[in-house]
């Protein structure tokens, strides 16, 4: 049995340090899935908080991570990952997508995430910036001191009303969490995403974003300083 910060007791029956896992996104842990599992997430003292951001494997069994996997004594078979030919000819294929981003440059990898990432800023201001950035009247100073009231994200000004930073506490994006994609060539795409929110919320301003750094990169979070233009 493992205990973890804030007191909640991990009860596990294996570890095992080299496994092919996934981990449990926030989407994934839907009321259905509470419901069903209840009676097997109380045995392990596992609520919807403390479930997202675990991982499981193939076959639906859950773990935590500290160095190595350790396995809960519990199973959800929703989560079991059914390997057919076409799973595996996608493992395959994004293994070859990550080794053919590590042969790009910045400019080319600029081109290849551009619709991407307004995709992903869509859902970026429907679900984080856009009610907080009108709460705040449009303030930018008021926008990052507050951002950090969403999940895994954290603000700072550096400079009253230019300069900012925007963090990341983990990589969120499903090409990495899901798909197994690492280079840091795909931090590109979170970037050019960024560009298109806040040309979307502040259109009148011009600015740029550098990252400085990233968890592909092997950084503890993901961090990115925005300059507007005095």
């Amino acid at each position: 049995m493992f205990v973890n910060d804030v007191g909640s007791s991990w009860y596990t029956n294996a570890s095992f340090s080299d496994l092919e896992a996934f981990e449990i996104t926030e989407d994934m842990v839907t009321n259905k899935i509470l419901e069903k599992y209840d009676a097997d997430l109380s045995l392990c003292n596992l609520d919807k908080e403390c479930l997202i951001g675990k991982f499981y494997d193939k076959d639906g069994w859950i773990y935590f991570k500290d160095g190595q996997y350790y396995r809960f004594n519990l199973r959800i078979k929703d989560f079991a990952k059914k390997r057919s030919m076409d799973e595996r000819f996608f493992a395959e294929w994004f293994g070859g997508f990550d080794a053919g981003l590590e042969k790009m440059d910045i400019e080319e990898c600029s081109r290849l995430f551009a619709k991407c990432a307004q995709r992903c800023s869509c859902d970026a201001l429907k679900n984080l910036y856009r009610d907080l950035f009108d709460e705040c009247g449009g303030d930018l100073d008021k926008f990052f001191t507050r951002v950090n009231e969403k999940k895994d994200v954290d603000g700072k000004v550096l400079e009253p009303g230019s300069v900012y930073e925007l963090i990341f506490t983990k990589c969120g994006c499903p090409l990495h969490t899901q798909a197994g994609v690492k280079s840091n060539r795909l931090c590109e795409c979170s970037r050019q995403s960024m560009i298109c929110v806040f040309k979307n919320l502040v259109p009148q301003r011009n600015f740029k974003i550098e990252c400085v750094e990233s968890v592909l990169s092997g950084g503890e979070k993901c961090r990115h300083i925005i300059t507007f233009d005095k």
